[in-house]
């Protein structure tokens, strides 16, 4: 079939994973007419995620993994929901002062507040191999990486180096993302290790701002690891039903939204 609007391959293999998410089986044929692409460009996205165990290929279709079903990798969760995710990295941005000590994890959402960190004299705490290669090139920004063993489905690195490290740092500002946000339980993390790190980076915190896109809320991942009153700020995007921006107002969350263009929406 003829090619339809041109996403780069990590894109399109994001909304394919999307597609698969949301219905839970698609067809080649289906897959090829929603993302406007040929089947033999279908067929080579599913071998490779296959490869990476995010999906299981049957005849003729695919589904998630059955065997794996975990957050795909780190390049592809960061290309979903991207318009939401860059909002809420701009925003979140804007908010940092000159002289903070930034604290970024190792979530998808919270590398776009690294793509929008302003051009001023700032400490830059992370275990996101991701982030560091985003800001190690500007002689403004003092790069602090906990290094350990790279996790290459995250893209960030654990281990007891990690911790030791954090045990005697104090971060001005912590941005935060999550696998998962449920209301009133609190926020969950796919992996044991970056649940055990993130708890670390909260408590070495003086402000935790959480990352979010409105597509977590209401999910649950593995391993929990902070509680709704541990957040000082959640920005997430429009989206987000009125009933849960509600309930997380009942729970003494202070809830800012931003459209896709990052303006707060109570400004528009």
């Amino acid at each position: 079939m003829e090619e339809g609007r041109k996403y780069d391959a990590t894109e399109r293999q994001a909304r394919l994973v999307a597609l698969l998410k949301e219905h839970g089986y698609c067809s080649v044929s289906e897959l090829s007419q929603k993302l406007e692409v040929s089947t033999m460009t279908i067929r080579r996205d599913l071998h490779q995620l296959a490869e990476k165990q995010i999906v299981q290929v049957t005849h003729g279709g695919a589904r998630l993994s059955q065997i794996r079903r975990v957050e795909p990798d780190f390049n592809i969760r960061a290309r979903e929901n991207l318009p939401a995710k860059q909002a809420i990295g701009r925003y979140a941005a804007s908010l940092i002062k000159p002289g903070d000590v930034i604290g970024i994890d190792g979530g998808s959402t919270v590398i776009e507040v690294v793509r929008n960190l302003p051009d001023i004299p700032l400490t830059i705490v992370t275990y996101s191999l991701a982030a560091a290669n985003e800001v190690a090139n500007n002689p403004r920004y003092h790069l602090f990486l906990l290094g350990g063993m790279l996790h290459h489905d995250t893209c960030s690195f654990s281990g007891p180096q990690v911790l030791s490290a954090l045990r005697d740092l104090r971060i001005t500002k912590l941005f935060l993302a999550t696998g998962g946000l449920q209301i009133p339980d609190g926020l969950s993390s796919t992996y044991l290790f970056d649940a055990e790190i993130k708890q670390a980076m909260i408590r070495s915190s003086s402000q935790v701002i959480l990352c979010v896109d409105s597509s977590k809320m209401g999910q649950v991942a593995l391993a929990h690891f902070a509680t709704l009153d541990e957040i000082d700020l959640l920005i997430t995007d429009t989206g987000i039903a009125a009933r849960d921006k509600e309930a997380l107002e009942r729970c003494n969350v202070n809830v800012m939204t931003v459209d896709i263009s990052g303006v707060p929406a109570a400004s528009r």
